[in-house]
């Protein structure tokens, strides 16, 4: 019998579930605001076209602090390997929580930004609605994902690799 939960080819080389496409992508679309916001900023930073000329209808500030705490697991999420203090670690442990955090300030911002009432959004704000939702979903209910969270490179294996050389 095997120690290990998954196939050996799911673990990266510091010994912990690596994390899978659903899962970064769960990550992603709970950062996409700000995420959107970067990549436009870059793309349309050498033209003459002012900011909120070009943002005007793609993106709404306030929607991007219901990012910030998903944008926190993506910076943990990059960030996960043994040398990582423990604030990453800190996030990483409760990032499927932040995650939830961030879509329910999302739908909070949502709904107080266009109201309750569902026949006022159209079929974007629904898709954004059921992305929130599915990329949750899975996060808390995908058996891997939830290893995924629970894992974290042993900081012990900083201090082997540094013995070894």
């Amino acid at each position: 019998m095997s120690q290990h939960k998954h196939d050996f080819s799911r673990y990266n080389r510091f010994f912990v579930v690596k994390v899978n496409a659903l899962t970064a992508a769960a990550v992603l679309f709970l950062s996409r605001h700000i995420l959107t916001f970067i990549v436009l900023g870059i793309a349309l930073g050498r033209t003459r076209l002012h900011i909120q000329d070009a943002f005007a209808g793609v993106l709404e500030p306030q929607y991007m602090l219901s990012d910030i705490p998903a944008l926190l697991v993506l910076f943990a999420m990059l960030g996960r390997h043994p040398k990582s203090g423990r604030i990453i670690r800190l996030i990483w442990r409760f990032g499927h929580y932040l995650l939830l955090i961030s879509a329910a300030a999302y739908l909070f911002l949502l709904g107080r930004r266009l109201g309750l009432d569902p026949a006022r959004y159209d079929w974007v704000v629904w898709l954004m609605i059921l992305g929130s939702a599915a990329a949750v979903g899975y996060v808390f209910l995908s058996p891997y994902a939830r290893d995924v969270f629970r894992e974290f490179p042993d900081a012990e294996l900083s201090e082997d690799e540094r013995r070894k050389r």
